[in-house]
């Protein structure tokens, strides 16, 4: 990992270059593989990845690379974004289990969110539970309308879990 001399493909993430295998990289995740598949990166050997960050791909890759992470609870949010679009799904468990470690009334509504939009079962489980049992302080919260505005269909699986 991050060896330039032993690398056959170059991950660039905002303004960084992280160096890794192809191989690698595929074995880890089903959509790196069909990356390196379907555009075929031959001679260019460079991967745009434009929606993700510098400091959180850095422990995504690492990651990847030894099954090991250092800083979950600094980007567990961004890891479980990683980890569900590149469907890494044992880095995708630990992140939910992080998130569940820090729900509050000020995260519920946005970590609800993000477990619908990232697919995370056991986050959108947790999260429909706390909600249900702080209902009071978090409808007092601004998320309430926007949840309510922008995503119905999550209030009404928080009223049929009650």
């Amino acid at each position: 990992m991050e060896d330039p001399s032993t690398s056959d493909v170059k991950l660039l993430v905002k303004n960084k270059v992280f160096h890794g295998h192809k191989a690698i990289l595929s074995a880890r995740s089903i959509i790196f593989s069909r990356i390196f598949e379907i555009h075929d990166i031959g001679k260019a050997k460079i991967v745009f990845l434009p929606d993700l960050e510098s400091e959180s791909f850095a422990e995504f890759l690492r990651f990847i690379y030894t099954g090991e992470i250092d800083k979950l609870d600094q980007f567990a949010e961004q890891l479980l974004f990683a980890a569900a679009k590149y469907r890494i799904e044992d880095l995708k468990v630990f992140c939910q289990h992080e998130m569940i470690n820090k729900l509050t009334t000020e995260n519920a509504i946005g970590y609800l969110v993000k477990s619908h939009r990232y697919l995370a079962t056991l986050l959108k489980h947790k999260c429909i539970e706390f909600i249900n049992s702080n209902s009071t302080e978090v409808i007092k919260r601004s998320e309430w309308t926007d949840l309510i505005k922008n995503h119905p269909y999550l209030i009404t699986e928080l009223y049929s879990k009650k």
